[in-house]
């Protein structure tokens, strides 16, 4: 069984509602959904805001970064995978994307849809559950018009049918069962416009089993 979640964006209300001295609850906030994500062989969630930590600023709308006990909520409430490629990827650049990569390292939680460099970018994010091998890819529409660094493309998978295409295929050949994330649409519009449906349609024509969309923040 796979859940998904998300997204999981850190407003400024939200720390402030979890502040606790110097360091932040979160758990209080998950603990009623941890018993589903539990339940789950694999679950998954949209970490929309950067998890940069304290070191770089901790911020809400519009450049959001997230302290590291979001990590650790995430991981205490049963998520297994972290999508990372969404708009507000690149709100703390290029350190930022590294910073959170690490914490997830050290927190054994797989990451997909951003890279620390060529060969993470070419890395399948493989899980096995029950015998079954899980891929799971990820693509974002865009960075909130922030520039990816020069030279570094990898740092965030853009949505390029090509690549996508590419990655697909790689991706069949090594697994059972294909999971790409899709982040599109328009924010609060609660149907799938045409763009969307014409490019789930060419993700699904390529292979795909499961298509996760995320990014307009309602049902």
């Amino acid at each position: 069984t796979l859940a998904a979640v998300g997204d999981v964006l850190l407003h400024r209300s939200i720390m402030r509602d979890a502040a606790l001295g110097d360091t932040f609850d979160f758990q209080k906030m998950f603990a009623p959904v941890k018993p589903y994500l539990e339940q789950a062989d694999i679950a998954v969630a949209n970490q929309e805001s950067v998890m940069g930590g304290r070191e770089l600023g901790l911020s809400g709308y519009p450049m959001f970064n997230s302290p590291f006990e979001i990590g650790d909520t995430l991981k205490w409430a049963g998520v297994d995978v972290v999508v990372m490629a969404n708009n507000h990827i690149l709100d703390r650049g290029e350190k930022g994307v590294l910073r959170a990569i690490g914490r997830w390292e050290e927190l054994g939680i797989e990451y997909v849809g951003a890279n620390k460099d060529v060969s993470d970018r070419t890395r399948l994010r493989l899980v096995e559950k029950n015998g079954i091998i899980f891929s799971f890819l990820a693509y974002t529409y865009g960075t909130n018009g922030i520039p990816v660094p020069e030279g570094k493309t990898y740092l965030v998978n853009l949505i390029d049918r090509r690549q996508i295409q590419e990655d697909v295929a790689r991706a069949r050949a090594r697994s059972d069962v294909v999971v790409v994330n899709l982040h599109f649409g328009n924010e609060y519009e609660r149907m799938p416009n045409e763009e969307q449906r014409d490019l789930v349609q060419f993700v699904a024509d390529q292979g795909a089993h499961i298509i996760l969309g995320h990014h307009p923040h309602v049902l």
